[in-house]
């Protein structure tokens, strides 16, 4: 043989020996993998279950879990009841220190909803919610949330805003600018200002407005100029209207 034909005859040799191999690695493969969907299939034989011991086992799992919803539960209805208790507390406190109004009701609405996400928040961890896994999903919540209520945010913005300057308060007679909006503020909330028309209507505006919109404050001053007009007739004595007219004012004010 020359070395070509060696060299022919070892790589025949060669490809024969891994195709064998192959062989033997796919049919252990095939019976390794039938085993597995065997085991996986295999019928259980339900005579040799412990009845007694899987119903004690998962009757305990079962109560477990039953109990934790029920005490949740229970911190959330006891805790929702004591903070409605500690408002009407604090709330009550603040009149007495005769704090203005809007800021009582603000105060106490925002503190409201934040113990109430406290009590929320020890529900949750109560039946078993890992802290840190529910924080990180409050905060990936928080983000969505806060680009979808941008404009409720924004209520809450301008609510901090109206008490921080005070351009009103509770009582006062205002009147927006450019809208038919006016009356009695009756409340200031989280969100949004109430206001009483003379007619005994109800108007709520969300503070956000409020704070980005032209008001008129008609009861901010303790005195105000009112022009009164008065008709006269053509041939009347100018003079001596003028002079009814501050005998009037002259009574109204010693009145």
């Amino acid at each position: 043989y020359d070395k070509k034909h060696v060299e022919i005859r070892v790589s025949f040799m060669l490809s024969i020996f891994v195709k064998w191999i192959s062989k033997e690695t796919q049919e252990k493969k095939g019976e390794f993998m039938l085993a597995q969907i065997q085991a996986m299939f295999a019928v259980v034989d339900l005579g040799k279950i412990n009845w007694n011991q899987f119903l004690e086992k998962y009757l305990e799992i079962a109560m477990s879990i039953i109990g934790k919803v029920i005490v949740s539960f229970l911190i959330i209805a006891i805790g929702f009841k004591l903070i409605k208790i500690l408002i009407k507390l604090l709330k009550t406190t603040l009149e007495k220190a005769e704090i203005d109004y809007g800021v009582i009701s603000f105060s106490c609405s925002f503190i409201r909803i934040g113990l109430r996400c406290i009590v929320i928040f020890m529900a949750v961890a109560h039946m078993g919610v890992e802290v840190s896994s529910f924080i990180a999903l409050l905060g990936s919540a928080g983000v969505a949330v806060g680009l979808a209520l941008q404009g409720t945010l924004s209520n809450v913005a301008g609510g901090v805003l109206l008490l921080i300057l005070k351009p009103f308060q509770v009582g006062d007679y205002i009147v927006l600018t450019g809208t038919d909006c006016e009356g009695e503020v009756a409340a200031m909330d989280i969100f949004y200002t109430k206001l009483k028309t003379i007619d005994n209507r109800v108007i709520v505006i969300p503070n956000g407005t409020l704070s980005n919109s032209n008001l008129i404050n008609n009861t901010k001053q303790e005195r105000r100029l009112i022009d009164i007009e008065v008709g006269i007739s053509y041939d009347a004595d100018i003079k001596e209207v003028k002079r009814i007219l501050t005998d009037i004012a002259k009574m109204k004010k010693n009145s």
